[in-house]
Order: structure tokens, then C-alpha cells, then sequence
């Protein structure tokens, strides 16, 4: 146990949440077998992430940007170029917003 865990055990634990929804989205995403429900996987959590935009959750929202920006689900190239215009227009405002 080192003294970070012990001085702020409540900053370690979001930390620790953080990377396991960022995590989550990205294998929730990949797991996905066919492109097209891999799409709508990627537009769904756009939804959601606009959803939490919405109620402030920025953290939520920095969790599911975080995740669908990893490597793995960054580089379905195919799914992201299948995106309806809507949701690459959503993907690029709210990557935007997060990178500020």
C-alpha cells in the first residue's frame, strides 16, 4: 500500500473508475462480430455520451470518449467511416469539448 492509497483512497477509486468504464465502452465496442451492429454500437454510445453532456456528467462523458478513442476501438476504421453524418458531427463536437 503506498501513501497515495492511503492519503486519497476516494481520488484512487475514481481514478480506478474512470478507466474501467473507458475500458468497458471499448470492449463492448470490439466484442461486437458484425460492422453494422459494431456502428450502431458506436452510435449508441455517442447517444449516450451526448446524454451526459446534457446532465452535466462530464466525467461520464470523458469515460465514454475515453473508450471509444483507445486504440483498439480507434482503429475500426471501416465503423467509423460508416457512421451516419449526425453522429461523426456529435463524435468530433464532443471529442472537442473533452480535449479543451
Amino acid at each position: 500500500s503506498t501513501g497515495k492509497e492511503n492519503n486519497a483512497p476516494n481520488i484512487i477509486a475514481m481514478i480506478q473508475r474512470f478507466n474501467e468504464v473507458s475500458n468497458w465502452v471499448a470492449t463492448e465496442v470490439v466484442s461486437v462480430t458484425k460492422d453494422k451492429l459494431r456502428t450502431k454500437a458506436l452510435c449508441w454510445f455517442l447517444d449516450v455520451a451526448e446524454h451526459c453532456k446534457q446532465l452535466n456528467n462530464l466525467n461520464a462523458l470523458l469515460e465514454i470518449i475515453s473508450g471509444l478513442n483507445q486504440g483498439p476501438c480507434h482503429r475500426l476504421r471501416d465503423n467509423w467511416e460508416a457512421l451516419p453524418n449526425k453522429y461523426s458531427l456529435l463524435y468530433d463536437n464532443l471529442n472537442k469539448l473533452v480535449s479543451r
